[in-house]
């Protein structure tokens, strides 16, 4: 496996050629370690969303409301996550990831508990978002980590592991919510997810250094008298406005490829919202751990799209191909892939809740989580290699975009589908997914045309 490789050295004279890369510092156990590390705060991320889904009728009952109010803890939770996420990245591209990263781990067991001790609705929800706003640090300040460590050319297959690792939050979180929520009661799920936040922060502090390239380069010129290849490149940070990097939303070498990324963000959260509420009534009447049971083909699509997403994104990367020669090319593979959203969505849409057997429905689900899950390494790679110096604000923004449009969504699916219908809301869903993924396309064909003509130009 390429993770594997030693990084890339970047040497283009025979001065640089004696200068060792911030790449090279970490030898291939570390990167390891570091990598395992993230990959379990990936995997609890979202974990801590999906354990509690399966007791959310139960929980709508307990506190005697409607489900309009229930699908709020869901939504607020996804909107804490969205405007968190940009004050995670602003801080730890100023601070540094390792004291960002434990703060929001130890604030994130008080909100656990909080969640735990709510008397009412209305406190649960304060808490919920609460959590939403702590737990989008882990994947933050880990998608900057990845930037920090691995090289351009094998950081698309390492988001690919990374994204695949949360992922199997969808093969446990629902699982095991069920099952204890049915046998302990819906307020131990967050008994379970503080006891398990709270050894990650054990492992988290006793293991993993503290990576930001400005930080690194300076320990090594400061405390070991060595100057590293990107020394002269890495700028000392500045405490940026954390609304800033909302003005990369200008920029059209962003934006055209937040867009997938939000549609299959929308296409994961719409369906497991659905999946959720529909299931435990007829002509299903699932309980909450057979509700549970049913997101494990969910998380095994979401693994394999975003390994395949990722290993693709790398290949394009070092290859030769004429598509190779800009940074949009790795995307390219994940976009095609993302085109069996489209059907999942239709599929999804107009067989949940109308025909008797969860299989066609859920196979819908799963085309949809696999197209969506594919776009994602790719356009991380490419958004983090091209904007290296802020990769933890370019991070946020993407991260943020996504839940921000997710939670507003989701809080309206329960009246919209009331009016509409699943087939029409969901068939809305798949266009949208078109629409985004064309999008795309012609901005990277946009992109390769312009320096086709600047070679072209430069030649004559």
């Amino acid at each position: 496996m390429s993770i594997l490789y030693n990084s890339q050295k970047y040497t283009t004279s025979v001065e640089e050629k004696k200068l060792q890369s911030i790449y090279e510092t970490y030898d291939q156990f570390q990167k390891l370690l570091i990598l395992f590390n993230i990959c379990a705060l990936a995997i609890f991320s979202v974990f801590d969303e999906l354990v509690y889904l399966p007791a959310l009728p139960e929980t709508i009952k307990d506190f005697n409301t409607t489900e309009t109010m229930g699908l709020l803890t869901i939504s607020m939770y996804l909107f804490g996550l969205a405007l968190s996420s940009l004050l995670w990245g602003a801080l730890s591209d100023y601070y540094g990831r390792k004291p960002i990263m434990i703060f929001a781990l130890v604030c994130l067991i008080f909100s656990g508990l909080g969640c735990y001790l709510s008397p009412n609705i209305y406190v649960f929800i304060i808490f919920r978002a609460l959590q939403g706003c702590l737990v989008s640090a882990s994947v933050v300040v880990a998608q900057g980590t990845i930037a920090d460590v691995y090289d351009q050319n094998h950081r698309g297959e390492i988001y690919g592991i990374f994204y695949g690792c949360s992922s199997l939050s969808g093969l446990t979180g629902p699982v095991f919510g069920g099952e204890i929520s049915q046998r302990y009661g819906w307020r131990s799920t967050f008994i379970f997810t503080t006891i398990l936040v709270t050894v990650l922060l054990i492992i988290y502090v006793l293991s993993v250094p503290e990576t930001h390239q400005y930080m690194v380069t300076r320990k090594y010129l400061d405390e070991k008298g060595v100057k590293l290849l990107e020394c002269d490149q890495s700028q000392e940070p500045k405490l940026i406005n954390p609304c800033l990097p909302l003005c990369y939303l200008n920029h059209c070498s962003i934006l055209p490829y937040l867009l997938p990324l939000v549609a299959g963000m929308l296409a994961f959260k719409c369906c497991s919202v659905m999946l959720t509420t529909t299931m435990s009534l007829p002509p299903y009447s699932l309980s909450e751990s057979a509700v549970g049971m049913l997101y494990i083909p969910l998380g095994i699509a979401y693994l394999l799209g975003s390994v395949v997403g990722g290993d693709l994104a790398d290949y394009v990367a070092r290859r030769s191909f004429r598509i190779s020669k800009i940074l949009e090319g790795r995307m390219i593979p994940g976009l095609l892939l993302s085109l069996t959203t489209i059907i999942g969505l239709l599929l999804f849409g107009w067989t949940i809740g109308k025909v008797p057997h969860a299989i066609i429905p859920l196979t819908g689900q799963v085309l949809a989580v696999f197209g969506g899950s594919t776009t994602r390494p790719g356009i991380l790679s490419y958004l983090t290699s091209k904007y290296q110096e802020n990769s933890g604000s370019v991070s946020s923004l993407a991260y943020s975009f996504q839940y921000l449009v997710a939670s507003i969504v989701v809080s309206f699916i329960a009246p919209t589908i009331e009016i509409i219908h699943s087939g029409p809301f969901f068939t809305i869903l798949a266009i949208v997914s078109l629409s985004t993924t064309i999008i795309a396309f012609v901005s990277i064909y946009e992109k390769f045309r312009s320096d086709q003509n600047s070679e072209m130009q430069s030649l004559l």
